[in-house]
């Protein structure tokens, strides 16, 4: 019907344009009815007049933009139909079980809710970051560090869960050293340390607890952290440093006094009690298939295809995750008698505010 109304109206504006000319201006005659034969005679003139033409546009148009608005409008109808009208993710009953993840980016909507009601407001925020590293490893050797650790912490702790990685260290993104050294302006990194613990606090989360793994991100997380307290004062959310977690000096004595691990440098700048740590984590951000296959295993006097290596990487994991919380078991003690014991008891333990 649309159809023909439309077709109607261009014939009289066929008239209108061709009032003298018998052959068009009698279209009442020529094309009065619409019919299969008269559109094709139409279509014939259309060809020849280019006025006719925009005007057999227009119909053919008009149509074809209404199907495609249809179709759309259909489109978002069957979208919001995935979630019932209303719903409130908020007090939606939880349908599964909890997965087993102490990460909050893999968590769902509803399984973080759940959490922070079971009492798990602490979270830990890693800050690793992107550089040179040597031949063989990764530039983000420090934030698959960060994230391997955060796990262990987290689980051993209880209570607690592992907010995002900040993978970028603060440096000058405008004369970035290296390929792969991807670094954000020291505003920028503060402004990411800050928006993080605020929007985790928001969320509910009271203990926000930091850990570098690289040495330049350890004065403006510091800086970072003492105005977030300063702002929170009062306001039963505090930001910690753990200066324990970054403790490599502690580490390379470790290294040499228990592991009898003496290193001789390659110029590189690369290390065996951190290789060995990611040798502990995944081979592959050593490249150890293409090392192993290129014979070049070695570093800094120390053969990594050797199964010592990989114990060695994991003993220092656990020398890490012991030194972060040496006294682990009178917070696990103090957390059943209660949220703010345990708080403080974790506080005392292993995280001191900056």
């Amino acid at each position: 019907m649309t159809f023909s109304r439309e077709l109607h109206r261009s014939m009289r504006q066929l008239r209108e344009l061709h009032p003298a000319d018998r052959k068009h201006s009698g279209a009442k005659r020529t094309y009065g009815r619409v019919n299969s034969r008269n559109i094709r005679r139409f279509h014939g003139s259309a060809a020849r007049d280019p006025q006719l033409r925009d005007i057999m546009k227009s119909i053919l148009m008009k149509p074809i933009i209404l199907l495609v608005a249809l179709c759309s409008l259909v489109s978002a109808q069957r979208g919001r139909g995935d979630r019932p009208p209303g719903a409130d993710m908020n007090s939606f009953p939880r349908p599964i079980e909890m997965h087993d993840t102490v990460w909050i980016e893999e968590m769902t909507q509803l399984e973080i809710r759940d959490s922070l009601k079971a009492g798990k407001t602490s979270a830990i925020v890693m800050i690793g970051g992107m550089e040179d590293n040597g031949p063989y490893v990764i530039v983000s050797q420090h934030n698959s560090i960060g994230h391997a650790m955060c796990d262990m912490i987290a689980r051993k702790v209880g209570n607690t869960l592992c907010g995002p990685v900040i993978g970028m260290a603060p440096g000058n993104p405008d004369k970035s050293p290296n390929p792969g050294s991807v670094v954000l302006s020291p505003e920028t990194f503060k402004g990411n340390v800050s928006d993080i613990a605020s929007s985790l606090r928001g969320q509910g989360f009271r203990h926000i607890f930091f850990m570098v793994d690289h040495g330049s991100d350890q004065k403006p997380a510091v800086e970072a952290i003492d105005a977030l307290n300063q702002k929170w004062k009062g306001e039963g959310a505090t930001a910690y440093y753990v200066k324990e977690f970054y403790n490599y000096t502690e580490l390379e004595k470790y290294e040499a006094d228990v592991l009898g691990v003496h290193e001789k440098t390659d110029g590189f700048h690369d290390d065996y009690y951190t290789a060995s740590i990611s040798l502990a984590i995944d081979p592959e951000t050593l490249r150890m298939p293409e090392r192993i296959k290129a014979k070049k295993t070695m570093l800094n006097g120390q053969d990594m295809k050797y199964a010592q290596a990989l114990e060695d990487g994991r003993k220092m994991m656990q020398y890490r995750l012991d030194a972060a919380c040496a006294r682990h078991s009178a917070s696990v003690e103090a957390m059943t008698r209660g949220r703010k014991q345990a708080a403080t008891a974790l506080v005392e333990c292993w995280f001191a505010p900056a």
